[in-house]
Formats: C-alpha cells, structure tokens, sequence
C-alpha cells in the first residue's frame, strides 16, 4: 500500500496526459467488446412481416464491422499517444530528479526511472482489456442475466489458473537466469583464454572440447526453456475449452428456455475471450511490482531536502584559489570516505594525489568541486567558507574535470563552447592552440566541427577537448581527475603539455594516474584509506619508504625511463 501510494503521487507530474490518455483506450475497449454484443442481438432480431431474413444480419456485420474499424483507429491512437506520454513524461521525472541530484547527495537513477517509464505502455494495455472485459460482462448481463452469471463465475477460475502458470514462469525463469550467468561466465572465461592461445601459437586439446560442452549447455537451456514455457498457453486454451463444455451441458440443461442464438453466441465468444484477456492480464503484475518500487524510490528523491544550504550568496567572482581543509569528514552511504582530512593549498599551488580507495579520491575531488556535501569540518576558499559563497557564480571560479571523456552528441566546437557559451569562435580556436601546440586537431577529419557520438567509447584525444573547455572557462582552481596513461606515446606527450598549460599559475588538485605528473607537481598528497598518510616531493617521499614508496613500485615504477632501461 505504502509502494501504490508513492506510485499515485509520483504520477502527479503527468495528470493532464493521463487523462487524455484514458479516453481513446474507453473507446477502443469499448468499439471491440460491442461487436459480439451486436452480432448477437441481430441474430435474435425478430423477422418483420415483409422483410428480408438477412436484413438484421447484414446491417449488423456493417456495424460489426465499423466497430471494428473504429476500435483499430481508437486503438493506434491510444498506442501512440502512450508513447508519447512516456517519453514526455519520463524527461519530466528526469528533470525533476536532477534538479533533487543537484541540491541533495543522491546519485542520478536511471534504472529507476526507465522502470516507470516501461511500466506505460503494460499499463495501457491491462486497462484497455480490463475495460473490454467489463463491458463484455455488461452486454452479457444487459441482454440475459442468468447466462451472464454463469460465464462470469469462469472469471474467478481464469484468474487462479493463470496465477499458478505465472508462479510457475517465474520460478522457472529465475533458475534459468541463474543457470545462464553461470554459462556466461565460464563462456567469459574461456574467451580470455585466446590470446594466451594465440601467443602460444597452437590450441589447446582441452579448449575446443570446452567451448563444445559450453554450447552444449547453452542449448539444453535453451530447449528446456521451450518446452517449459511453450505449454502455457496451449494449457489456457485447453482450460477455456474444458470451460466453454462445462457451459454449454449446464446451460442447456438447466437454461435452455433463455438460450436464443444470439445469447449462446455471446456467451461462447465470451468464455475464450475471458480466458486468452486475463492471461495476458497477469503478465502485467511483475512489471507493476518493479514500478511501484521505482517509484517509492524517486518519490522519497523528489522529497528529499538539501542538508544544507545549497547556495550561499556571497560573492565568488574575485577568489585567488586558495583552499583550507579543517577536519573534513564524508560520507558514502553507510561507508566513511574522509576522515579527518586537514590540509592547507596555497593559491596557484599545484597538488597530486595518490593512495586511498578509488572512492576516497574521487570523494575529495568532488567535495572540493562542490559537488558532494561534506558531513563534518570546514572547507575554506581564500578564507571564506565555500557554503556561504553563491554557487553559481563559484562554478565559474571551479571548474572539475572528470576522469571519464565523455562528450555531448555534437560537434568538438560545442562541446568546447559548454566550458562559457559567450565564448567567440577565435576565443575557442585559441584555447585549442594553446593545448598541446593545437596539432591534434589535425588529425581529426573535421577538426573542430568533426562530430561526436555517445554511443561509442570516447577516443583518448577527448580528454584534451574536456581539458579544452576547462582552459576556456579559466578557472581559479582546477579539480582533475586523471585518466590513465593510453599508451599512444604522441597523445601521451599531447595531454602532458595540455596539463601544463592549463594548470599553469592555477590553483591544481589531480588524482594522478601518470609518473609525469607526480614529478611536476609542487606536493603530493599520499592518502591512506580516507585519511593523509604522508606529503612531500617525489624524491623526498620515496626516500621515505613509506606508503608512497609501495605505491610507486605498484603503479607508477613501469612508467619509469629506468625501468624501460633495465627491460632492454
């Protein structure tokens, strides 16, 4: 109850196109449901003295058969408007979430959302047959009650036999789930084994024999899905036979005086109908289950409230970058990523980072970019705290790079242009000059109208064209969150003298990824867990032997020209 009440508030964001939704799917329920309905009373129409004996069955195919036109017109159009209505309303729970994803500290969830969106189209269609079944049982009652009671008592018989083949479907689906993540894996498994074998350069006597029995096994899955699930709905047609004779002994002996034509034609094309309606009916249940559990979660997003202040309003126009870190405590879920972090970075200094877990690092980084709220401490910028500062305009005077190159569907000159839209087209021609002497552009097709697509890995050089926008944004600080060497040694030499260029007289934190790096910046910061361990210079921190000294012999030592040396 909790789940549905969630769900009914949730769908308040769609209240107008639901309404326009419901009427062409009454219309279509009703236009299919009425043509048996009018087939029967033509054939219990009385024969008029003069008249044609085919004139009621005639006229009523016509309506039939206009019926059933309409019911395919009101149904397209009820397919395609809850279409519509999907899409509209899923960018309308999308953009309520993001603006909650801004303020709260909440990850952005999608699943959730796609969810709800899935749950739409199932919807509309449950309720258009929910509805012809209603107004089929109506028909049935207005034109003869008593054979109407009979067929509706099969309702009740329909729902528990289609219930027990659900339960059987998904305990069935839910083995063979399981089963099939198992092949998968080892099917995984053995693919790594290829270049191993390619390496080797011969294959393996056991390696064909398991691929074998691993096919093998995928089939007999396979076939036992088939011959599981294939019986379904013979079985429903078998129960609406059995059904359909069970009716008609008792109706023609105990109703035989009330059964015309018409009526027996009703009710035989009724008890099919019931049967096939609410079979498909009951697929609808596991998706609506799914739904109102997305739904609870978005709603209790929707709900939620910014622990703190989202947006201070003092200025930040005129920082210098300057950062100071008191005791800074954060949080992921039930897992403590900062502890106790203090730090002082002086404007234009240039910091490194290393050590702790992947989510430690990127906690900082976030913390530092304003992008995740911190749990306990102080965080300063040029000794103002960096809640009270109007943060809009301390977007402008910190700019985050991620760690994954992703880039907006368009061409390199938008994305660049995201960094400040009032830039000009020589201010963006010039920021790309300056990175990496401008020369990877030329190896583009287009250059800067060459066209990115999301859908496919971003190449390597779209790091350069995030640290593009950064450049063009002009920062007071630079958070950056780097991305692993590629081992293409001209793009590697591009992205270092892009680095330098931006992070020039700028204040810089980088999680670095590179031994180039760490030799180049003023101080690294070693984390351990969520908390400092160590701080220096390279050299001095080796000379240590302490955490970074493990970690350089574990990551950066075969970046090394010395380790190159001792290789040849």
């Amino acid at each position: 109850m909790r789940n549905m009440a969630a769900f009914i508030q949730f769908l308040r964001l769609g209240t107008r196109g639901i309404i326009l939704l419901v009427l062409p799917c009454v219309l279509a329920a009703c236009s299919y449901s009425l043509i048996p309905a009018v087939i029967a009373v033509s054939l219990d129409r009385p024969r008029a003295a003069g008249t044609d004996a085919l004139l009621g069955p005639a006229a009523a195919s016509a309506l039939a058969a206009a019926l059933g036109l309409c019911g395919w017109i009101f149904g397209y159009i009820t397919r395609r408007m809850a279409a519509v209505f999907a899409a509209d309303f899923a960018f309308r729970v999308r953009r309520e979430v993001f603006g909650k994803v801004l303020t709260c500290n909440a990850d952005f969830p999608e699943s959730y959302i796609n969810a709800v969106e899935e749950l739409i189209l199932p919807a509309v269609d449950f309720l258009g047959r929910f509805l012809f079944l209603l107004v089929l049982a109506f028909s049935l009652v207005y034109i003869r009650p008593l054979p109407a009671l009979m067929v509706i008592l099969l309702v009740p018989a329909a729902f528990l036999l289609t219930r027990a083949l659900r339960v059987g479907e998904k305990k069935y689906g839910s083995g063979e789930r399981q089963q099939t993540a198992q092949l998968e894996k080892r099917f995984a498994a053995l693919l790594r084994a290829l270049p191993f074998t390619k390496q080797a350069g011969h294959i393996p006597d056991f390696l064909p024999g398991a691929f074998r029995e691993t096919g093998d096994a995928f089939c007999r899955l396979r076939v036992r899905g088939c011959l599981a699930l294939a019986p379904v709905f013979p079985l429903t047609g078998c129960a609406a036979g059995l059904a359909l004779a069970l009716f008609v002994y008792a109706a023609g002996r105990v109703l035989a005086a009330e059964m015309t034509a018409g009526v027996w034609f009703l009710c035989l094309a009724a008890i099919p109908a019931i049967f096939l309606n609410v079979r498909l009916m009951s697929a609808f249940q596991g998706r609506l289950g799914r739904a109102l559990a997305a739904a609870q979660r978005l709603q209790a997003i929707l709900e939620m409230q910014p622990e703190r202040r989202p947006s201070g309003r003092e200025s930040a126009l005129h920082l210098k970058g300057e950062l100071k870190l008191a005791g800074l405590c954060a949080s992921g879920g039930e897992e403590k990523l900062l502890e106790g972090v203090s730090l002082l970075i002086p404007a234009g200094q240039k910091v490194a980072l290393v050590g702790g877990s992947s989510g430690s690092l990127s906690c900082f980084l976030r913390v530092l970019a304003r992008l995740y709220e911190y749990d306990e401490g102080e965080l300063r910028i040029d000794e103002k705290d960096i809640r009270e500062l109007d943060i809009g305009e301390l977007r402008e005077k910190i700019d985050f790079v991620p760690g994954e190159a992703f880039l907006f569907e368009g061409t390199l000159e938008e994305n660049i242009r995201c960094g400040r839209p009032t830039a000009s087209d020589e201010e963006i021609r010039l920021a790309t000059a300056k990175l990496g002497r401008g020369d990877w552009l030329y190896d583009l097709p287009d250059g800067l109208s060459t066209r990115t697509d999301p859908g496919k890995p971003a190449p390597v050089w779209a790091w350069l064209v995030l640290l593009a926008r950064s450049l063009l944004k002009k920062p007071a600080v630079c958070i950056i969150d780097e991305i692993a060497p590629s081992g293409d040694p001209l793009t590697e030499v591009r992205i270092q003298e892009a680095l330098y260029t931006l992070t020039a007289g700028r204040t810089t934190v980088i999680a670095a990824r590179r031994l180039s790096t760490l030799r180049q910046a003023d101080r690294i910061i070693v984390f351990d867990g969520g908390r400092i361990a160590e701080e220096g210079v390279h050299e001095e921190l080796l000379a240590r032997k302490g955490v970074y000294a493990k970690i350089y012999e574990n990551s950066f030592r075969h970046q090394s020209p010395d380790y190159f040396a001792r290789q040849d």
